[in-house]
């Protein structure tokens, strides 16, 4: 499943291949000739797959789909949101030999603890270029100032089902953290 040309598509292996598909080969093929389910990239070539849009499907094949696949848009809005938030490497080794006193003792973080540490600080970093692309946008197009730390907060809460981070939830608590976490870059 992917996007081409701003439409939700589906490949034919998507719907043909497995025990149980969602549809026989030979149904597809003739639902396409017919007109019934729209052919958006005729394949060929290497790399280049056939594609097919998602809307197009008569509703019996979509039923399938979600059944077998889970929500399409709701697939891809998750995808999408994976591929803005990269790990954060140096954070990662700085909690990995991050040590604290724990009654005498130098111990290590959780490995839990560890994991979400590393997370947050990874979501707090897309969140500031969010936010440096909402500026600066912002700007260009409108010249003047909406309350982009809202926008920011809406797009923090979109990325905790995704990611797990345990970030406020809260405007003035995530600006204070985003102050603190990066004190060279006031906002």
């Amino acid at each position: 499943m992917e996007y081409f040309d701003n439409t939700l598509c589906v490949t034919c292996e998507e719907l043909t291949s497995g025990d149980d598909p969602v549809m026989k080969y030979i149904t597809l093929y003739q639902n396409v000739r017919r007109g019934n389910i729209e052919s958006v990239n005729r394949g060929g070539g290497e790399g280049n797959v056939a594609l097919y849009s998602y809307s197009s499907l008569p509703e019996k094949y979509k039923q399938r789909w979600v059944a077998r696949h889970g929500e399409p848009e709701q697939q891809m809005r998750e995808e999408m949101i994976r591929n803005i938030v990269k790990k954060d490497e140096k954070a990662e080794r700085f909690f990995e030999e991050y040590r604290y006193d724990k009654n005498g003792e130098m111990v290590a973080l959780p490995v839990d603890v560890k994991k979400e540490y590393t997370w947050n600080a990874s979501v707090l970093n897309a969140l500031m270029e969010e936010f440096k692309r909402l500026n600066s946008s912002n700007n260009k197009l409108t010249g003047f100032r909406r309350n982009l730390w809202e926008l920011l907060l809406v797009t923090s809460e979109e990325w905790r089902p995704v990611y797990g981070h345990s970030l406020p939830g809260s405007v003035g608590r995530l600006k204070a953290l985003i102050n603190k976490f990066r004190p060279d870059w006031k906002i």
